[in-house]
Parts: structure tokens; C-alpha cells; sequence
């Protein structure tokens, strides 16, 4: 009866309409859910006595709405949000950690400044003494502390670097499981659709996480790329994993390869900037400002003398690697340059001074070689720990010695004395190793404060003073200014990753709102469409009930 099968196929049409809107509706707030259309179309007409004759209504399918210019675009947006997202989080934290007002680098060089200057005018007092290398140490104690919170931040980072490693290798796995599983439908003539959200969303939290290509393929499948590696092929996927090198660098490397990905993109290349540039800039510009305070510091402290007085032995508190090797390349961390010392050794009894000057050329000469010209001065002995890399040099009985030469040319203009710890006020190469020497922590009367060794003579001690205003950084600024530099470019990192990050979610939330507007659920046209298929249905249902009705009649007629 073709009248009934026109009815039916009207009554079935509608009702798979109406599960389509039913299923658009219940997921309207399901997150990557994309809205489903049902197709109909005429039937396939019945030709009868050069007629066509409708034979009814067919579902021919199930279309899932969706711009793939937009999705892929998400995808590309989701990376470089990640990546704005990451380097913020890394950077404010590192804002947090140097911007300390009373606990800073800058504050505690501040009150040493200020400690020195209140000494010059209590030069005799010791207490004063004892405040200035307390400060000094606390200075010292604080660069250690900055290095030691910066290393363990970007320790940090590779914890969150492995974090996210360990989000992507699942995600691979499981977009390379649906490209089977969609494949495997699609042969089978079945519309994948919830299968194909599924998969969308999986490549948008991947997308967060890594910056990938996707490339279309046969069957449905799709090729997740990254940095050319693929990642996903068909139902394979590659798995990655994290590597570092010999010099402590973090790799990205497909397990099995020895090729790494140079992502920039999603948290991953976020994370990775950070640990391979952000993390050590500041932490070479905390080493950069360390050293050159100690340098600085040095270059008075070791031509100068304290209330002590002259010295019957000294040891170099900067080891070298072979006392044998050129002072040059003997792991200083500030080796001497070609110039020379004076050294002065005092006869006690008499107190006549004797003024010996050497050349020192660390191109040319070793350690040892610097403790063979210091051996040649008169009521010198010099020694060579040639296991500690260190040299001592003692007096004669009745003789003292020091390096502040006659007071008015410089004593020291290699930067030798600095350079192996003689005298010094710190040692140590870098943020996390700089402190004050010993023999100053031991004996804050060996605090420099005089050139010609008189009593009540400051003129060393104002030098240290000076060097608060000395423009001692390469760009010429002064320590103070350059930390607060270092705490202003990070802010400026801080507000400019900021401002990127709101840029970046911006242009998401566009391309959600085309999405949404596109593939989203409209809960109002849903029930303009339940409402039509819900009519459909009734009519399909009247039009059979007249049939059955007008078939009934014909029956009774006969």
C-alpha cells in the first residue's frame, strides 16, 4: 500500500527529527559539542503508467555543523594563549621573588651604603665595624638566597615541563584510537559524529598544550603535527618524552629518536622559553650584579689596610684549578689582567717601608709563577697549596707587609689581589657563591678603612663609600640602579606577557563566539524545530488515520 508507506516514512522522518533536535538540546552546554542537523529528501519516486508517483519521505543523514577554518584556527590560538599563560605564571613569580622592597638585593646594598657612611663618621668604633660587615654578609646571604629561589623555580619549571609531556602522550594516544574508530564507521556507513566532537576536543586540549597542524586525511582520519614530527598518524601515535643534555638543557624528544621539537606554542613552548630563556637571563643578571660588587668591593678592600694594621700572613681565599695553569683560564672568577702589584713590607722595629713592585701577566704566568716573583721580595716566604690551589704569604719575624703601595698611585692595577681573595671582602664567582671573607667575618678590624695606615685616616674608607654613586655596571650605571633595572624588566616582562595573554584570550573568545554562533546549540530554534517535526508528525499521523478511515469505507461498499 503506497499511501501507508508515504505516511510512514513521514511519521519515521519526523521522529528522527525529533531525536536530533532532542540530542541538540541535552547538549547544549556539552563542552566541543557541535550541532546536528537532520537531512530529508524525497524518496525515490515510483514510475506507474508514465507517472511518477512520491513514494514518501527519507533520512539520508545526519549532518554535523562545522567550519573547519575556525576550528583549526582555535587550535592555533589555544597554543599561543598556552604559551602567554606559562610565561606569565613563570615571570610573576619571578616578579614576586626580586621586587622584595626590605629584603632585596637593592635594599640590603642600600644599608651597607649606609652603614659605611655612618662608620666614617665613628671611624674608632667597633660596634660600627661589626654593623658594616654584618650588612655586608647579609647582602651576601640575600644574592644566595635569590640564587638558590631562581634555580629551584626553573627546577620547577621542568616539573611542569614533565606535567605537560605527560597530559600530551594520553591525548596522542587517544586521537590516534578515534581516527581508527572513525574510520572503522565511516566503512561501515555509520555517521561518526559524536566520535568526530570527541576527537575536536581532544585536539583542542592538545592544541593547549603543544602547537600542532592538522592535516585531513582519508576515511575521516586526521595527522597531528608538530614542528613537522608527527604525532598522530591514521591509529598510531608517537609518544614524546623529556631529555636533557650535557649542559643541562631540556629537550623534547620522540621516544626512540634522538630528533627534538622546537615548539614555541602551547604551555610546553611556554614552559620551555621560560626554563631556556627568562629564568636565566635573570638569574646571569644577579650573577652579572654579584660579581660586581665583590670586584668592586675588592679592588678597595685589598689595597687598603684596617685598624689591625699590616699582616704577617695572608692565604688567597680563590682557589685556582692547577696552580700550573695560566692565571687566565684557571677558573677565576674575575681573572687579573696584565698590570702590576706593589707590595710593601714594613720593617717593625724601624718602620721603614720598602716598596717592591711586580709585573703580572696572566696570559703568561700561572699561579705559581705569581708566588715565584712574590718569593724574590726580601722578608717574603711564599707557599703554594698546589691541592687547595691556593697561595700564602707570611712575613719574616719583625716585618709586616701590605698592598696598599705609597698611598696616592694604584698598588694594584692587575686586579690580582681581587682576583685570587687577598685581603679580600667577598669571595665567590656568583650570586649563589658570594660571601664575605673569612678573615673579615673573623676580624672586623681588617675592614680596609685606611691607605696610609695612620690613625683617624678614612681615606679608604670614603672610597668604599663612593663606590654607592660609581657607575660600575657596563651600562655604566651604578649597582643600585642596575637592580632596580633588573626588578623594572621584569615588570615590564610581567606587564607585556600580560597584556599578550588578554590579547590572546580575546581572539579565543572571537573564534568561540563564531564557533558557538555556527556549531553551537540554539535552545530557541531547537524548539522551533521540535515544534515543526512535532507538526510533521501529527499531520504524518491524520493522513494515515484518513487512509485508514477511506480504506475502512471502500470495504463496507463491498
Amino acid at each position: 500500500m503506497l499511501q501507508f508507506s508515504i505516511g510512514v516514512s513521514a511519521l519515521q522522518a519526523s521522529q528522527r527529527a525529533l531525536e536530533v533536535a532532542g540530542n541538540n538540546i541535552a547538549n547544549a552546554n556539552t563542552p566541543g559539542y557541535h550541532r546536528q542537523v537532520v537531512q530529508l529528501s524525497s524518496a525515490t519516486p515510483l514510475r506507474l503508467d508514465k507517472l511518477s508517483i512520491g513514494r514518501g519521505v527519507e533520512v539520508t543523514g545526519i549532518q554535523r555543523i562545522v567550519n573547519d577554518n575556525i576550528e583549526l584556527s582555535q587550535v592555533r590560538q589555544s597554543a599561543a594563549t598556552g604559551a602567554s599563560d606559562s610565561q606569565l605564571t613563570v615571570a610573576t613569580q619571578l616578579e614576586s621573588r626580586l621586587s622584595n622592597e626590605k629584603a632585596s638585593a637593592g635594599a640590603r646594598l642600600e644599608t651597607l651604603f649606609n652603614r659605611l657612611e655612618q662608620l666614617s663618621s665613628q671611624l674608632n668604633s667597633s660596634s660600627s665595624r661589626k654593623l658594616v660587615v654584618a650588612s655586608a654578609d647579609q647582602l651576601a646571604r640575600e644574592f644566595n638566597s635569590v640564587a638558590a629561589d631562581l634555580l629551584r623555580q626553573r627546577d620547577d619549571v621542568d616539573q611542569s615541563i614533565n606535567a605537560v609531556v605527560a597530559e600530551i602522550n594520553p591525548l596522542t594516544k587517544a586521537i590516534a584510537q578515534l581516527n581508527a574508530e572513525i574510520a572503522r564507521q565511516i566503512t561501515a556507513g555509520s555517521p561518526p559524529n559524536d566520535l568526530l566532537d570527541q576527537r575536536s576536543q581532544l585536539i583542542q586540549q592538545l592544541g593547549q598544550r603543544i602547537s600542532i597542524e592538522v592535516l585531513e586525511g582519508n576515511q575521516g582520519q586526521v595527522t597531528v603535527l608538530s614542528d613537522g614530527v608527527p604525532l598522530v598518524i591514521s591509529g598510531r601515535s608517537l609518544s614524546l618524552e623529556v631529555v636533557r643534555d650535557e649542559t643541562d638543557h631540556v629537550l623534547i624528544q620522540p621516544k626512540g629518536t634522538d630528533a627534538s621539537l622546537t615548539t614555541t606554542g602551547g604551555q610546553l613552548g611556554g614552559y620551555l622559553a621560560a626554563r631556556r630563556e627568562t629564568v636565566p637571563r635573570y638569574l646571569s643578571r644577579m650573577d652579572d650584579l654579584a660579581r660586581a660588587v665583590a670586584r668592586a668591593f675588592n679592588s678597595v678592600q685589598t689595597t687598603g689596610v684596617g685598624v689591625a694594621g699590616a699582616f704577617t700572613n695572608l692565604t688567597s681565599q680563590q682557589p685556582v684549578r692547577d696552580v700550573n695553569q695560566k692565571l687566565n683560564a684557571a677558573g677565576l672568577p674575575s681573572p687579573p689582567i696584565a698590570g702590576s702589584l706593589t707590595v710593601a713590607v714594613t720593617d717593625i722595629a724601624t718602620g721603614q717601608r720598602t716598596l717592591t713592585t711586580i709585573n703580572v701577566d696572566p696570559v703568561q704566568q700561572s699561579l705559581s709563577d705569581v708566588a715565584n716573583a712574590l718569593g724574590t721580595i726580601p722578608n717574603l716566604q711564599v707557599f703554594v697549596n698546589s691541592q687547595g690551589g691556593t697561595l700564602s704569604v707570611m712575613s719574616a719575624s719583625g716585618f709586616t707587609f701590605d698592598f696598599r703601595g705609597d698611598g696616592e698611585t694604584p698598588s694594584d692595577t692587575s686586579g690580582v689581589l681581587s682576583a685570587l681573595g687577598f685581603n679580600a671582602f667577598f669571595t665567590g664567582g656568583d650570586a649563589a657563591t658570594l660571601k664575605v671573607s673569612d678573615d673579615l667575618l673573623g676580624n672586623a678590624d681588617r675592614l680596609a678603612t685606611s691607605r696610609n695606615g695612620q690613625t683617624g685616616d678614612s681615606s679608604n674608607l670614603q672610597r668604599l663609600v663612593a663606590l654607592r654613586d660609581a657607575p660600575l655596571m657596563p651600562n655604566q650605571s651604578t649597582l643600585s640602579n642596575d637592580f632596580l633595572q633588573t626588578v623594572a624588566d621584569i615588570g615590564s616582562d610581567v606587564q607585556g606577557l600580560t597584556e599578550q595573554r588578554e590579547t590572546n584570550q580575546l581572539l579565543f573568545d572571537r573564534l568561540e563566539e563564531q564557533r558557538q554562533s555556527l556549531s553551537g546549540v540554539d535552545p530557541n530554534e531547537e524548539m522551533v524545530n521540535l515544534l515543526k517535526y512535532q507538526r510533521m508528525f501529527q499531520i504524518a499521523s491524520k493522513y494515515i488515520n484518513v487512509l485508514n478511515d477511506a480504506y475502512g469505507e471502500l470495504l463496507e461498499i463491498r
